[in-house]
């Protein structure tokens, strides 16, 4: 959309209007302006103010700004709450009319609700300030980095909980506004779309049946008796929620390095349960931190390369325990490509710790068919005599094996406790 009375060339106000995922209870038209690092000369001794009427300011030093303004809006459409509560309604329909029973009736929510839409300003000097370059951000990743900075404030001193705002969480469509200098009304010019994959909150229909019973009943048993294998995947499957829906980079990173923790821990242990050490014995062995016991015991029980300065155990050091220990020590905020790459890292040291462990599969067959399974025999050829020997003359199921695993692994952790203190 275009206007005659306003050129269609910078300089000139650009604008943005997100709809946020969680509301601000700030008064509606509450402004907020941030001021940046980069210098901006066209704005050297001029004068704004927040809002229309408002007193103007000088602005500070010629740097660039975004200022927000936040607008609540009420929200006649149903909430989360209602359209869950028609969801179960359906549902209890369907069973009653299919047993020829009469409807159910439950009472209804009447909910007076507001969401918040955040208006972000800041200027663009030409066309050029429109793209990213290695100096400037473009105008929208700047609106939003103050926009997500002040929220994380907001977060720490409001009393009302809620979600950390992140890119993935907004809303996908952003209408964008372009104000001359010398207009005090802006018009619309645009319509971007931002990530069209947050706020699913249903399955698609080609999803529904793709999951075979028989496996999740499988994984469900293993997972009761404390399955190292079952407690990764689970902890990869939330850094993959966190980082892909929500964009809590932070948040996977910590994922990851918990998953990594739990399969190598999972790993060596049950080696060391099928090798018949006592849980004392053990403990020796787990009273050391993970990294010295990375580097000492795992290439004697695995065989391989398990240095930390190359390889994929080097990765793992580097872009997951060490991206880790950023977060937790410095409150490190890492990049998308960083969570990418930490991911590939996980990824890369258990394809090599599975590579190993197949070697040894006729040493440590009860490892070998718990971490591999089928699957991950057939993916390497198929299993050895020896380990697939170990598997036809079992009288119970491995379950029971990786309890009593489980069990001797807990033992294993009571007299690492008693060692340090």
């Amino acid at each position: 959309m275009t206007d005659d009375h306003q050129s269609q060339d910078p300089p000139y106000l650009k604008g943005f209007f997100v709809v946020l995922p969680d509301a601000i209870p700030v008064p509606n038209g509450s402004s907020w302006t941030f001021f940046t690092n980069e210098p901006e000369p066209l704005l050297d001794g001029a004068r704004y103010a927040p809002v229309a009427r408002a007193r103007p300011n000088n602005m500070s030093e010629g740097r660039n700004f975004v200022s927000i303004r936040f607008l609540q809006v009420s929200d006649n459409t149903d909430a989360q709450l209602i359209s869950d509560h028609q969801i179960l309604t359906r549902a209890v329909d369907r069973i009653l009319k299919a047993n020829s029973q009469d409807s159910v009736s439950l009472p209804g929510v009447d909910l007076d609700r507001h969401r918040t839409v955040a208006e972000m300003v800041t200027f663009v000097a030409s066309t050029g300030d429109l793209v990213a370059t290695n100096d400037k951000p473009d105008p929208l990743t700047r609106c939003l980095t103050a926009l997500f900075k002040f929220h994380r404030a907001y977060r720490v001193l409001a009393r009302l909980t809620c979600e950390e705002l992140t890119y993935k969480r907004l809303h996908p469509m952003v209408i964008t506004t372009r104000r001359s200098m010398d207009s005090t009304v802006p018009v619309v010019d645009g319509l971007m779309l931002l990530d069209m994959r947050p706020n699913r909150p249903g399955a698609l229909h080609e999803q529904i049946g793709s999951v075979d019973f028989s496996t999740v009943t499988a994984a469900y048993g293993r997972m009761l008796v404390g399955d190292p294998t079952i407690a990764y995947l689970e902890r990869v499957v939330d850094a993959r929620h966190a980082f892909i829906e929500l964009g809590k980079n932070h948040e996977a990173a910590l994922h990851l390095a918990t998953a990594c923790e739990v399969f190598l821990d999972g790993l060596l242990g049950m080696i060391l349960f099928e090798r018949g050490l006592t849980d004392e014995d053990a403990a020796v062995l787990f009273s050391k931190d993970l990294v010295p016991r990375v580097k000492q015991e795992y290439s004697k029980a695995l065989g391989g390369r398990w240095s930390l300065t190359d390889g994929p155990v080097g990765e793992w050091y580097d872009k997951v325990a060490g991206l880790r220990n950023r977060v937790v020590h410095a409150a490190y905020q890492p990049s998308d490509a960083e969570v990418s790459k930490s991911f590939d890292a996980v990824e890369g040291l258990a394809k090599h710790a599975m590579n190993c462990l197949f070697d040894r599969s006729h040493q440590y067959p009860m490892t070998a068919w718990t971490f591999l399974g089928a699957p991950g025999f057939e993916q390497r050829g198929g299993a050895p005599r020896r380990a697939q020997e170990w598997l036809n003359s079992q009288t119970e199921d491995l379950t029971q094996r990786i309890a009593e695993y489980s069990a001797w692994r807990a033992a294993v952790g009571g007299a690492v406790r008693r060692r340090r203190t």
